[in-house]
């Protein structure tokens, strides 16, 4: 079979990030080549080749929100996000949630829904702290400082900014740091 241009994105894109079997699974995905087999553990068959986990299709769903949501395509980032979301609550899979509710936030806040925005980075940063996910937290946190900013609200945008780029200069991220200073 060969790939379409938005498979073979998503693919490279998986493999970028170091994870090959979630990239491919995300570029079946794409294709709309998955059903579900009715197992009460979610599993996922894909063309009768890949076999999806409830993680690992929440995180594919991630993946694909986020390649949508670059490519600007809000409300079909929103719409992965949030089946990514419901399926990884659903297996119980709590380390896997920052990513998709961060990003699921930042998707809601550029829609103009910033109390709904507030809401998903809390729970993605509260998620992120209990896993010891420093990253998402200081994304998270930062995230929030920009919403709270478009608000008004610049005292607080300023604290939680700095809260954020702080965590993120303890990882020795300056390269994420450093355009925001």
């Amino acid at each position: 079979m060969a790939l379409g241009a938005d498979t073979k994105i998503v693919f490279e894109f998986g493999c970028r990030t170091r994870k090959f079997m979630d990239g491919l699974r995300c570029a079946w995905l794409v294709t709309g080549r998955y059903r579900t087999n009715g197992n009460p553990d979610l599993c996922i068959e894909v063309g009768g080749v890949f076999t999806f986990t409830a993680d690992q299709l929440g995180r594919a769903l991630t993946f694909h929100g986020m390649l949508v949501f670059r490519e600007g395509n809000y409300v079909k980032a929103r719409s992965a996000f949030e089946e990514g979301i419901d399926i990884l609550r659903e297996a119980g899979e709590e380390e896997y949630l920052p990513p998709a509710l961060i990003f699921c936030g930042i998707v809601v806040a550029l829609m103009g829904e910033f109390s709904h925005a507030h809401g998903l980075m809390d729970e993605g940063v509260q998620l992120a702290r209990a896993h010891n996910n420093r990253w998402f937290m200081a994304l998270g946190q930062f995230d929030q400082g920009c919403i709270a900013g478009q608000e008004g609200n610049l005292k607080t945008a300023y604290e939680r900014m700095q809260e954020g780029l702080s965590i993120w200069r303890e990882l020795k991220l300056i390269h994420v740091s450093l355009p925001s200073l």
